[in-house]
């Protein structure tokens, strides 16, 4: 979880200083964790 948002907080900068390429590399890896953390959630939910 903590990894996600630094990535993200990471992105955006990025984003904002255009360097594109880092924000193409980070973005698999945000969809990623990003399932990850659903996956997770859904399990969670099944449960209950």
């Amino acid at each position: 979880h903590e990894k996600f948002h630094k990535l993200c907080a990471a992105t955006i900068t990025a984003y904002y200083n255009h360097k594109t390429a880092e924000v193409d590399r980070n973005l698999p890896e945000i969809q990623r964790i990003s399932d990850e953390v659903i996956g997770y959630l859904d399990a969670i939910k099944k449960k209950i």
